[in-house]
């Protein structure tokens, strides 16, 4: 492991390693915060015992998918909830008047706004943003248009 401490994630600023003492020559914390007073996040690390370990946490950086690899996982998800399974669509929920008000939603992402919250045979967007193309909430749509 690398003793050099990584740019802020958020602002690229440079990041400096603090401590505490209780007493003099014993430290009690470790941690790590961004140096630049100009950074929108007030972003830091815990306190740890070790100054190894608070090095570690700050310089730790997760991954993110590419959009093709976002796409990928989305049809994953898709081709896994079709089929037959309890239903907490919209247009389920219509069909039989015998299960008891509810919000419909997504099976898998459980957004109302999400197409397959209205009709299970849509894609799951994985999203609640408003305007979705096919959900109930596109354009205002009435639950006796989807009947």
């Amino acid at each position: 492991m690398s003793n050099e401490l990584k740019p802020c994630p958020f602002c690229g600023g440079e990041a400096r390693e603090y401590s505490d003492c209780a007493q003099p020559n014993e430290i009690l914390h470790y941690w790590i915060d961004c140096d630049n007073d100009g950074c929108d996040i007030e972003v830091s690390t815990k306190r740890y015992y070790s100054e190894s370990e608070a090095l570690e946490k700050w310089n730790k950086r997760h991954s993110i998918d590419s959009e093709q690899e976002q796409r990928d996982n989305l049809e994953r998800h898709n081709e896994k909830v079709r089929g037959d399974h309890e239903c907490r669509c919209y247009k389920c929920h219509m069909k039989d008047r015998s299960i008891p008000a509810f919000m419909s939603v997504c099976n898998y992402c459980g957004n109302k706004r999400c197409p397959k919250g209205t009709d299970h045979d849509l894609d799951c967007t994985n999203s609640n943003e408003c305007g979705q193309k096919g959900s109930r909430y596109e354009l205002g749509i009435k639950s006796e248009d989807l009947s």
